[in-house]
């Protein structure tokens, strides 16, 4: 797998530099299958100004609770979005499509919407492809 080649996975890395994450978990689609990737910031010793190796792990996964691609996507924004219209906008789907969806999570988490999102946030239950790009900033923010 060529996941460090991967313009998306740099772009996560200078987010995670930026916020002064050492560690991030997600889930990431690549090719036909689901990956659980989780980058580790190493601080290297000396002197001088922080430096850091990056350790990248993934082995393939299900999605977690038998969540589809589209309700992932939504439970992503969830972690960082206040209203059903706001999911709406940042997916470019109609409100009542992110409703279904949301109760759809919530069923199959059986958790209510914030304590989804929470679950989501800490689990590392959020995928940064696509929709969730723009969701990064404010999830590292999250978990700092």
């Amino acid at each position: 797998m060529k996941l460090k080649a991967d313009r998306d996975l740099d772009e996560i890395m200078a987010l995670m530099r930026r916020h002064g994450a050492e560690r991030l978990p997600f889930l990431w689609r690549f090719d036909q299958i689901w990956l659980a990737v989780e980058i580790d910031a190493l601080r290297r010793a000396g002197h001088g100004p922080p430096s850091f190796d990056v350790r990248l792990r993934a082995h393939p996964t299900e999605l977690p609770s038998g969540l589809t691609p589209a309700e992932l996507d939504v439970l992503t924004q969830l972690i960082v979005r206040d209203t059903d219209a706001e999911i709406a906008t940042a997916l470019r789907v109609s409100v009542r499509t992110v409703h279904t969806h949301v109760a759809r999570v919530r069923r199959k988490l059986g958790l209510g919407r914030p304590q989804a999102a929470a679950r989501a946030l800490v689990r590392g239950w959020y995928c940064p492809q696509g929709p969730g790009a723009s969701a990064m900033e404010a999830i590292l923010a999250l978990r700092n």
